[in-house]
């Protein structure tokens, strides 16, 4: 069996870029855009988890297009670059206002 190499942080944080300061790329002029919700981290999960307060509530949010090593996993444990991808996501993320679409 190979082992699989990670592109490692830079392609995490690369990604967390687009999540937290939004994609350059917008619909066609005159079509209505996602509906954007701004909220806090409370929480960092692992590499591609957080908790968000928004309004009022308290919502688990995945990244769209990411997955990283896993800190939690129920069967395996912590994956190798777990904690360094949870690290890169909490000093991008944690505490602060995001918007979610």
């Amino acid at each position: 069996m190979q082992r699989r190499e990670h592109s490692g942080p830079s392609l995490l944080l690369a990604l967390a870029a687009l999540f937290v300061f939004g994609s350059p790329w917008s619909p066609a002029a005159g079509l209505p855009g996602p509906r954007v919700l701004s909220g806090i981290v409370v929480r960092v999960v692992d590499g591609d988890t957080i908790h968000v307060r928004v309004q009022g509530r308290l919502e688990k949010v995945r990244y769209t297009g990411v997955n990283t090593p896993e800190m939690h996993h129920p069967t395996k444990g912590e994956q190798p670059g777990g904690r360094e991808a949870a690290n890169v996501n909490r000093r991008l993320v944690a505490g602060k206002t995001v918007q979610l679409k």
